[in-house]
């Protein structure tokens, strides 16, 4: 008799298939370009799971990914060359053919792409951000865009800060480049700003937390111009009791 197996399931906070509302045209600050249409929502669920094989080990073992398909789990193939080590975790996005985890642990924090090949995604190299450091929470949200990809480090800030930043990457060639490094346009002591991201072709969206001086939270929208994007509004979307 083949012996229990025991799953263990690591949830993404974002997903990679983003949901977009309707709204009315938005300006962006000129020479950028006009947009018409709807910024991206950030979502609010998880798409996508990664299954870790029976013994809780957290070495080379391929890894079982699974995507939402309404109310049920679809395999989506297996990852392998994970190699979690004692790392956790903290993000998942999936487009196409790429597919972006978070890492985040006492080793530090980096995010791993993998490649899906047939069946099975495997892993093609790790980006790091530049102008981060250890503890920013790197990959904890990622959004995937076709060649676009955005990644949060909403711990990233001097002295602890946490005011946060989101880092977004271009695909060029072979490789992942980045581009540019999204920040508030009055960061806070405590916004974990890219706490949450979201993006669809032009556009992107950045989640930030409540704080003592901002007492609601925020999503902050921004518009590519060229390989930079320009800030053009933040929306509040919480609002806390006095």
């Amino acid at each position: 008799m083949a012996a229990a197996t025991r799953s263990f399931w690591y949830s993404a906070t974002m997903i990679a298939v983003l949901s977009v509302t309707t709204g009315a045209p938005v300006k962006a600050s000129a020479p950028a370009p006009q947009v018409v249409g709807a910024w991206p929502e950030l979502p609010v669920t998880s798409a996508l799971r990664l299954r870790q094989p029976d013994g809780g080990s957290l070495s080379d073992e391929p890894m079982e990914l699974f995507g939402r398909a309404g109310d049920a789990w679809e395999p989506l193939g297996q990852v392998t060359g994970l190699r979690l080590s004692a790392r956790q975790i903290s993000g998942l996005a999936q487009d196409g053919d790429t597919l972006a985890v978070g890492l985040s642990g006492p080793e530090g924090d980096e995010l791993r792409l993998f490649l899906r090949q047939g069946d099975t995604w495997r892993h093609q190299g790790a980006l790091k951000p530049l102008g981060g450091s250890q503890g920013d929470h790197f990959g904890g949200a990622i959004a995937i865009c076709g060649d676009v990809m955005v990644i949060g480090a909403q711990d990233d800030g001097w002295n602890w800060q946490r005011t946060g930043a989101a880092y977004v990457f271009v695909h060029h060639g072979q490789r992942w480049r980045q581009v540019d490094r999204l920040t508030a346009p009055r960061p806070l002591p405590g916004q974990r700003f890219g706490a949450e991201v979201a993006c669809s072709g032009p556009l992107i969206s950045v989640g930030a937390a409540p704080t003592e001086l901002a007492r609601a939270a925020e999503v902050h929208h921004f518009v590519r111009d060229g390989l930079s994007w320009r800030p053009t509004e933040a929306r509040r979307v919480a609002s806390q009791d006095p």
